[in-house]
């Protein structure tokens, strides 16, 4: 009988512990909310991780003070966190977390906003400058045509190209900052290659070209021999029979071609009124028209030079300037000679003569008035 009844306390005051535990669980879970808000919580930590990512967010008032609100509500749930489980009250929080979750809904769709804003600034920078680029290469500008030793604008082509592949990533704000240094490397070219062309917009410069463009026509019309007429500007090697143009060719020329020739290595060629000095039938590069280069003119230039102080005591002309074969049009590479293609050469050479004279400009205007040859 004993053992029976200690059997009926023991069931008893189980089932009063159970009953006791449940109650204080309802207890619990109907005192407020007692459970953490990890849903809200979610929310707030992707928008902090969306403004730790922004490019700008070291520098964005709006995102360090989200970032504050944010370490203050983990502090509160810290401090809860640190108390016994039934005991456990996020309701103190709750206030400060929804107002966190608040402003970090606005700031998401902020930074939502600046991004499509970015995107659109993008679109139109990048097809700005394609276009800038595209433009002036087909509009035949010296500088896209022929190389200027400068890789500003290679530069700006490769930046573009990454800035897009970055953009089709959606990666907006990197993409925005490689199209705004592919724009400077832009900048940078074309201000050097307006620099290092603007002699060829010299008005001094152009009317002493074209009077020696004048003369030589004028002594092959009078004498009905041939000459010779290259212009580096347009790349042209123009010969003459009677005054009139009997054929034109592409050229390539010196690497420095576009400066006016002071010293020897300076891989520029030379402008002046020269002659025919040795007809060449198997040189380096085949075919050659050997010119009398330096002339007397050439050396007093050089003096010239030296007196003012624009280059140094001991600096020579060099020599050995041709017109050769073995050319590669697409491309400026000599040392400062007139290379054209070997079929080209071969019909120059065969009407070339000792004495025969050759007048080098910078740019004139009947190699502009006969178009693409």
């Amino acid at each position: 009988m004993n053992l029976f009844s200690n059997r009926i306390v023991g069931i008893i005051c189980c089932f009063s512990a159970l009953l006791t535990t449940g109650s204080t669980y309802l207890f619990w879970l109907g005192s407020g909310l007692r459970t953490r808000p990890w849903h809200i919580e979610a929310c707030i930590e992707s928008s902090f991780t969306a403004a730790r990512a922004r490019p700008d967010y070291a520098g964005d008032q709006e995102a360090r003070d989200l970032a504050e609100e944010i370490a203050s509500v983990r502090n509160c749930l810290q401090r809860v966190e640190r108390k016994w489980l039934p005991l456990r009250n996020y309701d103190a929080c709750m206030g400060e977390i929804l107002q966190t979750w608040v402003h970090a809904h606005f700031f998401k769709l902020k930074a939502g906003e600046q991004k499509q804003n970015a995107r659109k600034k993008l679109e139109i920078m990048s097809a700005i400058l394609k276009q800038e680029l595209d433009l002036q290469k087909r509009g035949g500008r010296i500088a896209f045509s022929y190389d200027l030793r400068d890789l500003d604008r290679k530069r700006a082509q490769s930046l573009l190209q990454q800035a897009e592949r970055l953009a089709a990533q959606n990666h907006i704000e990197s993409a925005l900052t490689l199209t705004l240094q592919a724009w400077v490397s832009f900048r940078k070219f074309s201000e050097r290659a307006d620099s290092l062309l603007a002699r060829f917009e010299d008005e001094r410069l152009r009317q002493k070209w074209d009077q020696q463009v004048r003369e030589l026509i004028q002594w092959s019309k009078k004498t009905g021999k041939r000459a010779i007429l290259i212009d580096k500007f347009a790349h042209r090697c123009i010969l003459l029979r009677g005054g009139q143009v009997e054929r034109s060719y592409r050229v390539s020329l010196g690497r420095s071609w576009y400066l006016q020739k002071t010293r020897e290595h300076d891989a520029s060629t030379p402008e002046g009124q020269y002659k025919i000095t040795k007809l060449i039938r198997s040189s380096k590069y085949g075919l050659a028209l050997l010119l009398n280069y330096p002339t007397e003119a050439d050396r007093a230039n050089l003096i010239r030079l030296k007196r003012s102080g624009q280059v140094s005591g001991n600096t020579r002309l060099g020599g050995n300037i041709e017109i050769h074969g073995g050319g590669r049009i697409s491309v400026d590479w000599t040392d400062g000679c007139i290379a054209l293609e070997n079929d080209d050469m071969r019909y120059l050479y065969q009407r070339a003569y000792v004495g025969m004279p050759v007048t080098i400009v910078g740019i004139s205007q009947l190699a502009a008035s006969l178009g693409n040859p």
